[in-house]
């Protein structure tokens, strides 16, 4: 029969024996408590730990466990489960310089932060990584990034996918992200910002180089010009420009505005095209209008296909339509008119033949013929409906032939004269 030894034991919570119960080197354990108590040999009565605590205050090698307090690594820590996460109540942080890996199949990991040390994501995907300082994070797969980076650097590998970053930073010296093939990269919260203030002078230059196409779903500005669409997000508008298609609303489309706020106020106008600082300014509804010119039309309101062309070129009325102004500050004269120049030109000169269907001609002045031909050689065959002068007839020609143009011409003398007759 096998012998049974046995402890000196108590079966009453808190009991603990005294220094006369046990000899140098003796246990004695608590039964309730699950505590083991010895006595040393200054003769005083020690306790080793109760179970509970020994469990609780040890890394498990199975299981799922919750640690308090803050755990130093000083080596590399290699992690194989498919996830690691930290709560509000502790973070996953590395400090010193340390390197987590993470297994190729772990997913939906969250590090709190990490500082001096380097977090190598692997093949792990949806990785979240809070404040980072003086790091390394190398990504290779979809990955959330946000924190601040004074000195660190962020990669993004070969065949990455979708990667965040929120609110990363990296304006710190030696601070870098290197995007290598990624499928993608976006940010949320906050922009990325570059505080190189290094002048463009060609594609190669500058604070921002990107060697490929740029795609950019919204409006932009660069040195404080907006270039998009305006307020209606239609691909049909154009605006380049401070302002520029700044109201357009439902129906306001297919429209161009290039220059600070051309087509500022348009709401629902459509087809329109203005060009120059305050264009068609004050434009709402119209269509297929054009201005050209600084503050080209920019008195037209609610008209349509006009053409004004020069600066400070402006309409007869804000509602007239098919007005056309050619000219620096020319003012139109309404609705289906046409205008080249201003009351300061002195001369028009057009080359070929001019068709015109009928002409009214002002009336002269002291100074200015209303009508003035120049002198030259009358054509060589007669041409029905021509008027000619050689320098001393008017000629005009008929369906019957070419004849002088009748004058009246009157003497009147200064003085009394005598008639006689004469043979000559």
């Amino acid at each position: 029969m096998a012998n049974t030894v046995q402890l000196k034991r108590s079966a009453t919570a808190t009991t603990i024996p005294t220094a006369g119960q046990l000899s140098a080197g003796e246990l004695a354990i608590n039964t309730v408590d699950e505590t083991i108590f010895f006595k040393n040999s200054s003769g005083t009565v020690k306790k080793l730990s109760a179970m509970s605590d020994l469990t609780s205050n040890m890394v498990l090698l199975t299981g799922n466990q919750t640690i308090a307090g803050v755990k130093t690594f000083s080596s590399s820590i290699t992690c194989t489960g498919t996830a690691i996460n930290t709560t509000n109540a502790g973070t996953f942080a590395i400090a010193g310089p340390a390197t987590l890996n993470l297994a190729p199949d772990a997913t939906n990991v969250t590090i709190g932060s990490a500082e001096n040390g380097t977090v190598n994501v692997g093949g792990a995907q949806f990785v979240k990584v809070g404040t980072m300082i003086e790091n390394s994070l190398y990504l290779t797969l979809q990955a959330d990034v946000s924190g601040i980076a004074s000195t660190g650097s962020l990669g993004v590998g070969s065949n990455a996918g979708p990667t965040t970053l929120g609110d990363w930073e990296g304006g710190g010296n030696g601070s870098t992200i290197e995007i290598n093939d990624a499928t993608q990269l976006v940010t949320s919260n906050i922009p990325i910002s570059v505080s190189n203030t290094t002048v463009s002078t060609s594609s190669t230059t500058g604070a921002l180089i990107v060697a490929g196409g740029a795609g950019i779903a919204k409006n932009s500005f660069i040195n404080g010009h907006s270039i998009g669409v305006g307020l209606l997000a239609s691909q049909t508008n154009l605006a380049f420009g401070i302002n520029a298609l700044a109201a357009t609303t439902t129906g306001g489309v297919d429209n161009t505005a290039i220059g600070a706020y051309a087509l500022d106020v348009c709401s629902s106008g459509t087809l329109n095209s203005g060009l120059g600082a305050n264009a068609l300014g004050a434009l709402t509804t119209g269509q297929s209008n054009v201005g050209i010119g600084s503050t080209a039309g920019n008195n037209l309101t609610t008209g349509s296909n006009n053409t004004v062309i020069g600066a400070a070129a402006t309409v007869s009325a804000v509602g007239d339509s098919n007005s056309i102004v050619i000219g620096k500050s020319a003012v139109g004269l309404g609705t289906n008119t046409t205008v080249i120049g201003t009351s300061s030109t002195t001369a028009a000169k057009v080359f070929g033949a001019l068709s015109i269907s009928s002409v009214t001609i002002d009336a002269g002045t002291a100074t200015v013929a209303p009508l003035k031909l120049t002198s030259g050689t009358n054509l060589t065959t007669a041409s029905s409906g021509a008027v000619e002068f050689d320098g001393k007839v008017v000629y005009a020609t008929t369906a019957t032939g070419r004849g002088v143009v009748p004058s009246v011409q009157m003497i009147v003398p200064s003085s009394v004269y005598s008639l006689t007759s004469s043979a000559e």
